[in-house]
């Protein structure tokens, strides 16, 4: 049914000239299936609950000391964006490259060049740009619930699907935009994920207290 619903909002808004329509991609093949799902649940591409796959600017725009947050993928870490020591550009370069990329709060972003697939999902309304070493994902939040996407996106699943496209040489990695949309993701339904996100919140509680003690103990 969430599936269904996410197909229905898409074909309106490709109707109304909002997004593109997809490039047609091949149904899953049941060698691509990673382990079993549960009852309710369902492997998709990416694409499928996503209406935009897109990257930041190719080219290096002119830097001001004061201006609107320019982001590469030093100023991402694991589910952190930071802006202490990121670069900035004017505001009028800025309203260009916007044209094209427009990063906007519960759109999430990913590291494509150097250290992959590291994610982010930008949890404010605060304008910035960003340049070609990150990727921005435009998805379904009224279906798919923000920080399930984000913890999926930073799980050991999709690390083993970023290094299987990944491209380029030795010293220089990149996920390219074309095979960014052929990637497979489990969905559950919305109760669901929600769900799956308070069970990791409680989680990452119980290690920091542990830590805590340990540290603790050390000192004792």
């Amino acid at each position: 049914v969430l599936l269904k619903k996410i197909k229905e909002e898409k074909e309106k808004m490709i109707k109304e000239k909002k997004i593109r329509k997809d490039k047609f991609l091949p149904p899953i093949k049941e060698e691509e299936i990673p382990f079993e799902l549960p009852s309710g649940w369902d492997f998709v591409r990416i694409i499928d609950v996503c209406y935009k796959i897109t990257d930041g600017t190719h080219h290096t725009p002119r830097y001001v000391e004061e201006g609107v947050p320019f982001l590469s993928i030093k100023d991402i870490d694991f589910g952190k964006i930071s802006y202490n020591s990121c670069r900035h550009i004017t505001s009028n370069e800025h309203k260009e490259l916007i044209k094209r990329c427009k990063p906007e709060k519960n759109d999430l972003l990913f590291c494509r060049i150097g250290t992959l697939g590291r994610c982010a999902l930008i949890r404010d309304d605060r304008e910035f740009s960003i340049f070609v070493s990150l990727g921005l994902i435009k998805f379904f939040t009224n279906f798919i619930y923000k920080d399930y996407f984000e913890q999926l996106m930073n799980s050991p699943i999709m690390y083993k699907q970023y290094l299987e496209i990944k491209a380029g040489g030795l010293h220089t990695n990149k996920l390219n935009l074309t095979d960014m949309p052929k990637l497979i993701i489990p969905i559950p339904p919305l109760n669901e994920q929600k769900r799956i996100v308070e069970k990791i919140d409680q989680l990452m509680k119980l290690c920091d207290e542990l830590k805590i003690k340990v540290k603790e103990n050390q000192k004792n």
